[in-house]
């Protein structure tokens, strides 16, 4: 009889110590992720200016895109090149409309 209240006695007291351990481990990873949450929050303040050029500058124009790109020389013949396969495009269109 002695030995199965022992049996119980040593199940119970380690139920009890998972128990704390798991309310302990609950306790840091909500921590942690407060932490993780302001970790960022305060990233996001810090670098607000650098954010808000990133988020401006995808919505500009395509066009506004365009005369920045035509600012170097290889970007000007890309668009020349661009252009004048639009022009052939256009032109073997309205052949081959003829041609019919």
């Amino acid at each position: 009889m002695q030995q199965i209240e022992n049996e119980f006695d040593s199940k119970r007291a380690e139920a009890d110590r998972l128990a704390r351990r798991g309310a302990i481990m609950a306790r840091v990873r909500k921590t942690v992720s407060v932490l993780l949450l302001l970790g960022i929050f305060g990233l996001v303040y810090a670098f607000r200016g650098d954010i808000q050029g990133l988020i401006t500058a995808k919505l500009t124009t395509p066009q506004a895109g365009g005369a920045a790109q035509a600012s170097s020389p290889k970007s000007a013949a890309a668009a020349t090149i661009q252009g004048a396969q639009e022009n052939a495009k256009t032109r073997d269109a309205l052949i081959d409309g003829l041609a019919k």
